[in-house]
Parts: C-alpha cells; sequence; structure tokens
C-alpha cells in the first residue's frame, strides 16, 4: 500500500508542477494582456498546451481597455465583466471546484494511456 501512496503523491506532485508551468507560460506569456477573458477560458476550460494556448492568443484581436478589468486575485471568488468594442460584454466566471479536473489524475491517465501504446 505505502507503494501505492507515495506513487499517487509522487504523481499529485508532477501534475500540480506542470499545470502551474502550464498557467505561468501563458499568463507571463507576450500576448496575455489585452487577452485575459480568452485566456482564462482556455486555461480552465481545455486542455491545450500553454503553447497553443499563447498562439491562438497571438491572433486574438486585443479587448478595449475598460474600466472593469478582469482582476485575476479574485477569479475563484468574483464574478467578472469586462466590457469590449462594439457594446457586447464578456463574462468569466471560475470554475466550481467540482468542475476542476485533478491535475495528478489527468497526468497520471495520460501517463496509462502512453504506456498502454
Amino acid at each position: 500500500m505505502y507503494d501505492q501512496d507515495e506513487q499517487y503523491r509522487e504523481d499529485y506532485a508532477e501534475g500540480v508542477a506542470l499545470e502551474r508551468d502550464r498557467f505561468a507560460a501563458v499568463l507571463g506569456g507576450p500576448h496575455y494582456m489585452g487577452r485575459q477573458a480568452a485566456a482564462h477560458r482556455m486555461l480552465y476550460e481545455t486542455d491545450m498546451s500553454a503553447e497553443a494556448i499563447n498562439s491562438v492568443l497571438a491572433v486574438t484581436p486585443l479587448v478595449a481597455s475598460s474600466s472593469n478589468p478582469i482582476d485575476v486575485r479574485g477569479i475563484y471568488s468574483q464574478r467578472h465583466t469586462q466590457s469590449i468594442s462594439g457594446g457586447v460584454s464578456t463574462i468569466v466566471t471560475a470554475p466550481k471546484a467540482a468542475e476542476v479536473p485533478n491535475a495528478a489524475d489527468v497526468y497520471a491517465e495520460r501517463r496509462k494511456a502512453t504506456r498502454a501504446n
């Protein structure tokens, strides 16, 4: 049982580190500012790589400056609206805890799938 627990902890730590790296690569990327809503949606709702997200952001139009910008510090607990050109609004809602997949489980499943092939 100890081996399984230890393996789980290692897989979990690896998954957390990989997901943090993914977020850091997007949030610190050159195309993030002015495209926060699109970046957050791709980060939270897809399993796209940071490279793929940054590629999409590079060709995504900038959002017009707003008096109510998205506050990344409150993304987990608040609902934000950001105005864009043409009077349309984009609402960004942070996912509920039940909707966020466990990164360690995702990466463990990916490893199993690649080993099986």
